[in-house]
């Protein structure tokens, strides 16, 4: 028996994290749902693949080419000599001819190379483009997340009110039936109880609206039931101190990146480019235009191509990409001021925020005195219900400040971690 007993709880230990697990959900859970099953994430794994592709076709110019063609043809008349008494071969009008050939570059200037690299850096740019797709729906996350939480806290905040209130009512009541008090005090304290209630539909609904678009940007399905846990308060300081991560950054360094290569192959094109060949071929005529039996011949050299456009055209281009650094310099800089501009003013809002918790926090001890000492009143028959009514209201009114500015101060520091990337990473 008493193995048994230790069994059950050995596995209601093991099994309670998972229950837990399964009951709450995290932000960072919510992130990495995003990471792996958003649509844009998705397509991080076909860029990659393109990216690859790309990359490898760009590379293929540095292996040798095989070309393998045929011709068979018939004309209408041939070359013919006559020479004194001596009558060369007659040249067939049916001519046939099958032919391998083989290019290989020798020298290009890098340029195969450079196009390699280029297709590889294409690739880290629709990623980068990506990721700042895939920040963008993060931060529409955090915005729902947080407006939720702070819904579940309001109903906690008037289930509580509903339950203070419900109980008083039944004191009026008895109250009222003894001739203490007035009809009209129950009749009040009924119709702010049911405006409680409307007031808890209205929540509901919105915490469940809250949910389903939680379930749509993640993915996943979860319900009411699931708790959304808070993030952990962290220190401005421990914040400042981190230095920007944003995958905006990303797209400009792999801008800068491809600029450069692309530069790169402006001056390749300067250069000439040698390459190696090689062709045989089985037919006729051949290079010997008097044999006109079907025979196997062949020719082996090196050639060069050195365009004089391209070499004129080259300083032009490569002005281009300088005047293209400084537009995307120009970009970042622009980036890096409004990111500035942002994390300043959340500061400000995080330094109130704070502000204002040290004095809600002495608002509500105040009111919660008052409400209990207006709610002796009553119960002696001292104030009206509509009084105490109004006490209990602004209590509520104070706790939900509180609660509210615990949840933005949460909420502005996730967003300064955010705009900073630090969440990203």
């Amino acid at each position: 028996m008493k193995f048994s007993i230790m069994i059950t709880v050995l596995v209601f230990t093991l099994i309670s994290p998972v229950i837990k697990a399964q009951n709450s959900i995290s932000l960072n859970d919510l992130y990495e749902k995003i990471s792996v099953d958003y649509p844009s994430a998705k397509k991080q794994e076909i860029e990659a693949k393109i990216a690859t592709l790309n990359e490898q076709i760009a590379g293929a110019n540095l292996y040798p080419e095989l070309i393998i063609s045929g011709r068979v043809s018939y004309q209408s008349e041939v070359t013919e000599f006559q020479a004194g008494a001596i009558s060369p071969p007659a040249i067939s009008k049916d001519q046939y001819n099958i032919s391998l050939g083989l290019n290989q570059v020798l020298f290009d200037g890098g340029r195969t190379r450079s196009l390699s690299e280029l297709a590889k850096i294409s690739g880290e740019i629709s990623q980068a483009n990506l990721e700042v797709e895939i920040w963008n729906v993060r931060r529409q996350l955090d915005e729902v997340y947080f407006n939720t939480i702070l819904l579940q806290k309001q109903l906690e905040t008037t289930n509580v009110l509903l339950k203070d209130l419900n109980e008083q009512l039944e004191l009026v009541r008895s109250r009222v039936k003894n001739g203490v008090l007035l009809p009209g005090n129950e009749y009040v304290m009924q119709a702010e109880i049911l405006k409680l209630k409307q007031r808890k539909i209205q929540i509901n609904e919105a915490i469940k609206a809250g949910y389903q678009v939680i379930n749509y940007i993640t993915g996943i399905e979860i319900s009411e039931q699931t708790t959304l846990e808070l993030p952990e308060e962290e220190g401005l300081v421990n914040l400042e101190i981190e230095e920007i991560q944003r995958p905006e950054l990303m797209m400009f360094d792999a801008q800068k990146k491809m600029l450069g290569v692309q530069d790169k192959i402006n001056s390749a094109q300067k250069l000439p480019q040698i390459s190696a060949f090689a062709n045989t071929a089985y037919g006729r005529p051949g290079y010997n235009v008097f044999d006109d039996d079907l025979h196997v011949y062949w020719m082996i050299g090196l050639k060069a191509n050195w365009s004089f456009k391209s070499f004129r055209n080259s300083d032009k281009k490569s002005s281009i990409v300088e005047l293209e650094q400084q537009n995307v310099s120009a970009s970042e800089d622009a980036f890096s001021r409004q990111v500035q501009s942002s994390l300043a003013k959340v500061r400000g809002q995080i330094s109130a925020i704070e502000e204002q918790i040290v004095l809600d926090n002495q608002v509500v001890e105040l009111r919660r005195k008052v409400a209990e000492e207006k709610k002796n009143e009553l119960q002696q028959g001292v104030i009206t219900s509509t009084e105490y009514i109004t006490e209990l209201n602004a209590l509520s009114k104070s706790q939900l400040n509180l609660n509210l500015h615990q949840i933005q101060l949460l909420q502005a520091k996730n967003e300064y971690k955010s705009i900073k990337g630090l969440s990203w990473k």
